[in-house]
């Protein structure tokens, strides 16, 4: 597909992207500036204006390697970026917390290993003798997993952190609604139940609904937006750490 037969409004997107580029710069200055300075989310943002600047220059035709514009590609970049974006400040905000729980020796419980555990202690108790079926418990204990996932982080943070009840339940939705969009952008089929929906709503991800109803939408302003709100949640913690 040509320039002549494009059905994408380049001048919009040129222009919402040097926008977008200036915020990002923004607020990498703000980091910089800022005490503590959160490392963790350079990454993430780093990555994403280096992905917003090569999809600018593929707009505005100055990237000697992709001449021709194809709406397709150009599609096809905007979800994988908007993917790879959601995947990464998840991951780093992962480690932010993490840091958190390891410079502040946080006991961290791995809920699924304890459900692992809490199962094979019920069996165990109402069998009496399991001898036979030992192998079989050990690997319901594997199947559990040793490793934390993100929520064990995060609720061990936010436990151990005097915050406010009705923040930490604000946490769990906010992040429990990331999950989602970030789970599903990973996926060919995005139709959301209605029971994610309603958590969507619920935590402030509303305008990620796709207007159908049925799957997603996400533009390059979400960045900056749920960038601020990683922000805003690492001062918060930091503002009540003892």
């Amino acid at each position: 597909m040509n320039d002549q037969s494009s059905r994408i409004d380049k001048p919009y997107w040129i222009k919402t992207l040097q926008q977008e580029l200036v915020e990002f710069s923004r607020i990498r200055t703000i980091l910089l500036h800022k005490n503590p300075t959160y490392p963790f989310l350079y990454p993430a943002i780093e990555n994403a204006e280096y992905a917003m600047a090569n999809i600018l220059a593929y707009l505005e035709g100055v990237n000697p390697h992709l001449v021709q514009f194809a709406d397709d590609y150009f599609g096809n970049r905007n979800i994988s970026m908007h993917r790879e974006f959601l995947r990464e400040l998840h991951t780093n905000i992962e480690d932010g917390l993490s840091q958190i729980v390891e410079q502040k020796q946080f006991p961290l419980l791995i809920t699924k290993e304890e459900q692992a555990k809490s199962i094979v202690e019920s069996i165990k108790q109402k069998l009496g003798d399991t001898t036979i079926i030992r192998t079989e418990l050990k690997k319901i204990l594997r199947l559990g997993g040793m490793f934390p996932t993100f929520n064990d982080y995060l609720n061990t943070v936010i436990e151990n952190i005097p915050l406010p009840e009705t923040y930490r339940h604000e946490c769990r939705m906010y992040f429990d609604a990331f999950s989602i969009v970030r789970n599903k952008m990973s996926h060919s089929d995005m139709t959301l139940s209605e029971s994610e929906k309603e958590k969507l709503i619920t935590a402030k991800f509303g305008k990620i609904i796709a207007p159908d109803g049925k799957g997603m939408q996400m533009t390059f302003e979400g960045y900056k937006l749920l960038i601020g709100d990683a922000i805003r949640f690492f001062d918060q913690l930091n503002s009540h750490m003892i």
